[in-house]
């Protein structure tokens, strides 16, 4: 007599416990990376509207320990214009770097998923 099928809840707790982390192994995995479903490095939304935003990232910026002070008395802040958001965006959910081995080439991030992990 065949089995019931897997509920769908059956089937991801089943896929989460085979395929998590534990103290004494790795997660389970295919075995190889399938460099075809890799998502897109970057977001497009359909009908969402596209345009440039100047970079920031190589301008001056205040040192670690200037972060956790006090501005001085009468310091402007930044104004939120295309500028200070590209260079927000950048800094902040860019890419750092492209890496690549043999033909496959992929996109590492200023804030990575945690994937798998």
């Amino acid at each position: 007599m065949a089995a019931a099928p897997l509920t769908p809840a059956e089937v991801a707790l089943g896929y989460h416990f085979r395929t998590r982390h534990h103290p004494r192994r790795y997660a389970a995995s295919l075995g190889w990376l399938d460099w075809e479903t890799q998502p897109a490095p970057f977001r497009r939304h359909d009908g969402a509207p596209r345009f440039s935003l100047p970079l920031g990232g190589d301008r001056a910026a205040p040192s670690f320990g200037a972060l956790f002070r006090p501005p001085p008395a009468g310091a402007a802040s930044e104004p939120l214009d295309a500028r200070s958001l590209g260079a927000w965006l950048e800094l902040t959910l860019g890419i750092t770097a492209w890496k690549r081995a043999g033909a496959a080439r992929w996109a590492l991030r200023a804030n990575p998923s945690s994937g798998a992990l």
